[in-house]
C-alpha cells in the first residue's frame, strides 16, 4: 500500500531475495543499479533478503559480508531449497518491511529477485506518478497457478487465455503474478 512520502521517509523498500552462496550476484548489483543516486542517497532503500538457518553453512559468512555493506537481511526460515525458500522469504521480507524501521516508513514495499536489473530512476518516476493511489500491485505480470505440489513454474505464461486452454492445472485457475 502506497503512503502520501514526506521529506527524509524513503519511497521504496526493495528487498531483493538471495540465495547465501550468490556472493556474485550481490556483488554486481551493489556495481550496477544501486549506484543510483535514489539509492545512495536513501530515497529507495534497497537489502538483499536471505532465508538463512543458523546452523547453515553461509551463516558466518553472511555475517561478514553484511558487516562490510550494511546491506543484507538475514531471515530465518526452516526452508532454504529452491521450491519453497524463496515463498517463505518473500512472506518474512513483507513482515518486515511493513513493522522495521526504516522499510515501514517507505511509501512502497517491494520484493524482486537477484537477477533482475532495475532502473532506479524509471522506476521511481512510476512510482511517484502511483502515489495517491491506495493500492498498487505493479510489475511485469503473468499468470501462474498452484498445482498440489505447490506453484506451478512449467504452468507459468503471459496469457492467461493460453493458460486456460492448458487446463494443466488441478488446484487453482491461472493468476496474475507480478514476476521478479
Amino acid at each position: 500500500m502506497a503512503r502520501s512520502t514526506e521529506i527524509g521517509q524513503p519511497l521504496a523498500a526493495l528487498g531483493v531475495l538471495s540465495a547465501a552462496p550468490y556472493i556474485a550476484r550481490r556483488t554486481a548489483i551493489r556495481g550496477s543499479w544501486m549506484q543510483y543516486p535514489e539509492v545512495r542517497q536513501g530515497d529507495v532503500l534497497v537489502r538483499f533478503v536471505v532465508g538463512v538457518q543458523k546452523s547453515g553453512p553461509f551463516f558466518s559468512q553472511l555475517q561478514m559480508e553484511h558487516s562490510e555493506h550494511q546491506d543484507i537481511e538475514m531471515v530465518k526460515t526452516n526452508r532454504t531449497n529452491r521450491r519453497w525458500g524463496p515463498f517463505f522469504t518473500t512472506v518474512r521480507w513483507l513482515q518486515i518491511a511493513a513493522t522495521v524501521h526504516p522499510y515501514r516508513n517507505a511509501a512502497y514495499a517491494a520484493k524482486l529477485d537477484d537477477d533482475c536489473f532495475i532502473n532506479v530512476p524509471e522506476l521511481t518516476v512510476h512510482l511517484q506518478l502511483l502515489r495517491d493511489r491506495p493500492m498498487v500491485y505493479y510489475g511485469v505480470f503473468y499468470y501462474a497457478q498452484w498445482d498440489k505440489s505447490g506453484y506451478s513454474v512449467a504452468a507459468a505464461g503471459y496469457s492467461m487465455r493460453v493458460k486456460r486452454r492448458q487446463g494443466a492445472c488441478n488446484c487453482s485457475k491461472p493468476y496474475p503474478f507480478a514476476a521478479a
